[in-house]
């Protein structure tokens, strides 16, 4: 949680956190066993999976302000597709 909260710059959770950073850590065995990562240190791997949740997020929070949700989570599913296959 501290990884994420501080990509936030912030110290105090948000109801949507542990979500966000559930997203990574289940992504985070894909990434693991992709051939872009495997033999990257689990450090990289733990940033990868922490920057594609981040990703989504910033997606999500886009469709306040005009973005697309659908648009956004197909852009991130195949963002993430990208780096886990």
């Amino acid at each position: 949680m501290k990884a994420w909260l501080d990509c936030h710059a912030r110290v105090k959770r948000e109801d949507s956190d542990q979500w966000y950073l559930d997203l990574a850590n289940d992504l985070l065995p894909l990434i693991s066993q992709s051939c872009i990562y495997r033999d990257a240190t689990e450090r990289s791997q733990q940033h990868v999976a922490l920057i594609l949740s981040l990703y989504l997020e910033d997606c999500v929070a886009d469709e306040g302000t005009g973005g697309s949700l659908p648009t956004g989570i197909t852009i991130a599913m195949g963002v993430t597709y990208l780096f886990i296959r």
